[in-house]
């Protein structure tokens, strides 16, 4: 978008066969970090199933005004997978997009603005309303990072329109159009599974049923003992206190903190090829 290199890792499998395509799935890093940053998790499961793994960089750390989900951002993220598929030969019908907190954050908002580009989505522990929950960290570390970015805290209109064009909420209004997993710990006090709440109750209100009116959560629920729909999963490994899928957005919140789980991401992957719609 501005000539600029943005550096990326990319993943091959050991045992490539020439013409055949591969899946591919492109990771986006958290808030505070890079691309330098590693979850063996994931890398160990891309190549179990002999797929590519992408991680671009798009702008690095969220303390900066071209980071944290400005259009640079966005470009760079989709520049990095043009670049992919110009030079490995990529399966179009299986290019997933996950991340985790801050890449939980910008993998909803991609989704959202570019659906063409993905086939399924896992978003982890993500930030879905900028603005809730700068109020929410404003005289901490996560609020101090947020005015690097913005220029200020949203206390002038200008700078209020920020939050709200980068924010993944602004844009459900809009129906989902791939498979959107979203998962959060019921305890992570770092995003609140609340983002992950109101990302879903959004989806769901867009979404259009031909029987029923969809269900919103209610957040009560997962914090009232007496009413708990608590079970369990065996890829996630922990107690789940609500499942729920409206549509083609699911969401799962675990018993957990700030914390993600790539087995269960990548199952969610394995379910939402596109020949399965």
């Amino acid at each position: 978008m501005d000539k600029t290199l943005q550096p990326s890792y990319i993943y091959l499998p050991a045992n490539r066969q020439p013409g055949k395509k591969i899946p591919i799935v492109v990771f986006l890093h958290t808030w505070s970090t890079d691309l330098e940053q590693r979850f063996p998790q994931l890398e160990e499961e891309i190549a179990k199933r002999g797929w590519i793994l992408l991680e671009p960089n798009f702008r690095g750390r969220n303390d900066h005004a071209q980071a944290c989900g400005s259009v640079f951002a966005q470009r760079d993220i989709l520049d990095a997978l043009s670049w992919a598929k110009k030079n490995y030969e990529i399966d179009e019908g299986q290019i997933y997009l996950t991340g985790f907190s801050g890449g939980g954050y910008l993998t909803m908002l991609m989704v959202m603005r570019y659906p063409k580009s993905w086939t399924a989505a896992s978003a982890w522990c993500g930030i879905s309303d900028l603005l809730k929950w700068y109020e929410y960290h404003k005289k901490g570390y996560y609020g101090e990072l947020m005015r690097k970015c913005f220029g200020g805290p949203p206390d002038r209109k200008k700078i209020v329109a920020e939050y709200r064009m980068r924010s993944p909420i602004k844009y459900f209004s809009r129906p989902l159009q791939i498979p959107l997993d979203i998962e959060a710990g019921r305890n992570d006090t770092i995003v609140p599974p609340q983002q992950s709440i109101d990302a879903f109750n959004a989806l769901a209100v867009s979404a259009s049923y031909p029987i029923t009116t969809p269900k919103q959560v209610d957040t009560a629920s997962l914090f009232d003992s007496s009413i708990q729909q608590q079970m369990t999963d065996p890829i996630l490994g922990r107690r789940i206190y609500l499942r729920r899928q409206e549509g083609k957005c699911r969401i799962i919140i675990f018993d957990g903190g700030h914390e993600w789980i790539p087995a269960a991401a990548m199952k969610w992957f394995d379910e939402n090829g596109r020949s399965k719609y």
